[in-house]
């Protein structure tokens, strides 16, 4: 049941992500209201091959999050609700370079949560929000005079929230790890400058996923 319940919630990653990208620029409850609504069903023609694509594209999705509930030692629903979020995350910004509050926000909230609940230490989750939130931001200030693109207000949430999920020592492996993910995707993509939330996505799904291998443990001790 719970593999069932994760697959649907990653299958509909990217249908949940397409109606963000129409409605992340009004105000929450406008926005909250656009999302539950239902619009007229319309018929439009799309070819067999784009319904086929769309199609494997979201049972991907499905499969990943069966894979990453399974993984991930920690609560189902909690894991459901990180991965679902982390994903519709990665698919916005990969298409507007927006990282929208309406998803970074809740996701600050449940982390805060999680790490109360779930971890036994809230204070941890404390620390690793403040310090998602400083690191970014201490960059940006560096990066600035130099580099005119640096990183975003929505990526400075984002990294706040992802450090109430995993706390000090998993945000900063979670930054590290990010910047090896960036790499890659500038090789991959042959470009210098675009969207960095994906990497932050993938590497937080990393990093909680095997926040409880020996190897994660003997990284936490040297860092903190």
């Amino acid at each position: 049941m719970i593999g069932l319940t994760a697959f649907l919630c990653g299958f509909l990653i990217p249908a949940v992500a397409g109606r963000v990208m129409k409605v992340w620029y009004f105000d929450a409850g406008t926005a909250l209201a656009r999302m539950v609504y239902l619009p007229k069903i319309t018929v439009k023609k799309r070819s067999l091959k784009v319904i086929f694509y769309r199609l494997v594209f979201s049972c991907l999705w499905g499969l990943a999050a069966v894979g990453f509930v399974r993984v991930a030692a920690v609560p189902s629903a909690f894991g459901i609700a990180f991965f679902c979020m982390l994903g519709v995350l990665l698919v916005v910004d990969s298409r507007i370079e927006i990282l929208p509050d309406m998803i970074t926000l809740p996701l600050l909230i449940l982390g805060f949560l999680f790490g109360a609940v779930v971890r036994g230490a809230p204070l941890d989750s404390a620390y690793g929000a403040i310090l998602g939130y400083c690191i970014p931001l201490l960059s940006s200030f560096v990066v600035y005079p130099f580099r005119k693109e640096a990183m975003g207000g929505g990526d400075i949430k984002m990294m706040a929230a992802c450090g109430a999920w995993l706390g000090a020592a998993g945000l900063l492996i979670m930054v590290f790890l990010s910047l090896f993910v960036f790499a890659a995707q500038a090789i991959a993509l042959r470009k210098r400058q675009f969207a960095y939330g994906p990497a932050i996505s993938l590497s937080a799904l990393i990093t909680l996923a095997f926040q409880e291998s020996p190897l994660f443990g003997l990284i936490s001790s040297y860092l903190l």
